[in-house]
């Protein structure tokens, strides 16, 4: 098969190797129909990751075809599409029964070398040197997956012709009553019974509720981009659904281990049992949004009615008019995690605040341990990313 092969600092080649084979009975050969080229591979092609060997298969984010499984994978089947996680997981250890998979305790056999490298050792990575395990990576025709019935993302077939039109036959034709009368702030009359009549549809059957109400949103979403100007250039909802759920991209990736709560940030995080958050920061910027903003129309669509509570962090992208009130906002977040051992914020020097306000913020509630910084101004469009760790006392 091809695969694209390091062959040392700034020399990567697309080469014939060895197909993968079934190693271990909880094993999966995946045919890679879309991989991807990370920030973190311009480390391996810089020469900055030891222990990488001429030859070796980059690539670690990829999705395919499951061709073939191991005799103990029981949740996956050949011709089965799946996402396949950069980090490869056991499933039964300390860290896997605790939701940690990068942590994963079995699946690098190097990891004294990544210990003694950084003091710490992560999971098995795909294609990311003989430090993390030397599996070969993704960007390659086929690839074996250790542990396939832990780490694969199932993806779903799309919609079929006969749900479609199940699910959009008189979505157009006014009811008694529509069931969420909010949506005419976002929408006109038509478009609003619309969207209405699809929740409705969509909530009656299980099976196909995910599909419709993200390809609801994306229709909503089409109509929200026209003006006054331009609305007479909009085609009607159903047929904009309707390609939509033609198009194969639309599968969705259900992982049994995920959960949603849909709680207000602050209530989550008073409420979480979790030695550790990770808080990715949105730039604020000086623009209106709030609960009457355009991206709100979908939390009132999806709910079936306003959401009592905006949460802060919901609204950190779009509210805060001030570097004041974004860091005001940051801060109840971060007050509210005041239990959580560990804290991991990451923030970027754009928006409203700087890393050093967010950094700042931070020591007013403890010390920081490490400040991470990743560089990715060499990529069009890139930023310089900023973790900061910090722990209880």
């Amino acid at each position: 098969m091809r695969a694209v092969v390091w062959q040392g600092k700034h020399n990567v080649q697309v080469q014939e190797v060895p197909d993968p084979k079934i190693l271990n009975p909880r094993d999966a050969i995946v045919r890679v129909t879309l991989t991807a080229i990370c920030g973190s591979d311009l480390h391996l092609y810089n020469g900055d990751i030891p222990t990488m060997q001429p030859g070796d298969v980059v690539g670690h984010e990829f999705m395919g075809e499951v061709v073939d499984v191991g005799r103990e994978v029981k949740n996956l089947s050949k011709g089965d599409w799946v996402v396949v996680p950069f980090a490869i997981a056991c499933g039964g250890c300390f860290f896997c029964q605790h939701d940690l998979w990068s942590l994963c305790d079995n699946t690098n056999p190097n990891a004294s070398i990544a210990d003694a490298a950084y003091g710490y050792s992560s999971a098995g990575l795909f294609g990311y040197s003989h430090m993390y395990g030397g599996y070969p990576g993704g960007q390659a025709e086929y690839v074996r997956v250790p542990f396939a019935d832990v780490g694969p993302v199932k993806i779903y077939e799309p919609l079929n012709d006969e749900q479609v039109f199940s699910i959009l036959q008189d979505t157009y034709i006014p009811g008694v009553r529509m069931s969420n009368p909010d949506l005419r702030r976002w929408f006109g009359e038509a478009d609003a019974w619309w969207l209405d009549n699809l929740r409705r549809k969509a909530l009656e059957d299980p099976a196909i509720q995910d599909q419709a109400l993200v390809l609801g949103m994306r229709a909503g979403d089409y109509a929200q981009s026209f003006g006054e100007l331009t609305c007479e250039l909009k085609r009607p909802l159903t047929t904009i659904f309707r390609e939509l759920a033609g198009n194969s991209r639309t599968r969705l990736a259900i992982h049994p281990h995920n959960r949603a709560y849909n709680l207000p940030v602050q209530e989550f995080l008073r409420a979480a049992r979790a030695d550790l958050m990770y808080l990715n920061l949105p730039a604020g910027q000086a623009d209106f949004g709030g609960p009457a903003g355009p991206p709100a129309w979908q939390d009132t669509w999806v709910l079936g009615r306003i959401p009592d509570v905006i949460d802060d962090f919901s609204r950190l992208a779009t509210l805060p008019q001030s570097k004041k009130a974004y860091l005001e906002m940051v801060d109840r977040i971060l007050l509210s995690a005041s239990r959580i051992r560990k804290w991991a914020v990451e923030c970027r020097d754009i928006g409203l605040a700087s890393a050093r306000d967010i950094s700042d913020l931070i020591k007013t509630h403890r010390n920081i341990q490490a400040t991470y910084s990743k560089d990715l101004t060499e990529i069009s469009g890139g930023l310089r990313n900023y973790v900061m760790v910090s722990e209880l006392a």
